[in-house]
């Protein structure tokens, strides 16, 4: 990664974009719950499905931006802080598991000491006070799978065609080429 520091993403939007995506795991829980009683399925099976989905779905989002409504909203997009930028499939998973592998661990220390509420809330804390203090915003998730939040650049209307901005008749580029007949070499002389 270049020395100067991409336009990081504030935690306000990475905030943003984890609300409008969890959305989605709160609709997939409300349906699970749905068809737990309709199909007597066990609550152990919806406590396993929910961070499966989690990761499932996170790491697809990761591989694939267009699938992630909070970032898209948000306008900010995930990078890997080697190589070209690009999220490596071992990232993309990497980074949700550490997120479940988080509130699992909250979990049993919330089931340990008595605490309900720190459950949900010391992940939560844990993760902002990491991106506000850290030198590039990461968070404990981005530190273990090599990745930063940053803004994603808008689209610029001004920007050059695709293809070149000259002519085979420009002057500067010399006589047009002759076409060869086919069969036939020419021999360039110095």
């Amino acid at each position: 990664m270049p020395t100067a520091k991409p336009n990081l993403a504030s935690w306000p939007h990475r905030l943003l974009a984890c609300v409008l995506d969890s959305m989605i795991l709160f609709v997939v829980l409300f349906v699970l719950l749905a068809l737990s009683e309709t199909l007597d399925f066990s609550s152990l099976v919806i406590a396993a499905a929910i961070p499966v989905f989690y990761v499932a779905h996170n790491s697809a989002a990761l591989l694939m931006p267009q699938l992630s409504l909070g970032r898209t909203v948000a306008g900010i997009s995930v990078v890997s802080v080697r190589g070209d930028g690009g999220i490596t499939r071992v990232q993309a998973v990497v980074r949700p598991l550490v997120r479940v592998l988080a509130f699992v661990v909250a979990f049993f220390v919330s089931a340990t000491t008595d605490q309900p509420w720190l459950f949900p809330v010391l992940p939560l804390v844990v993760e902002l006070a990491l991106i506000a203090h850290t030198p590039w915003r990461q968070s404990m998730a981005d530190f273990l799978a090599g990745t930063i939040v940053v803004n994603t650049p808008q689209p610029s209307p001004h920007r050059a065609p695709a293809g070149p901005m000259y002519s085979a008749t420009d002057v500067e580029f010399g006589p047009r080429p002759r076409r060869r007949k086919p069969g036939t070499f020419y021999i360039r002389r110095l």
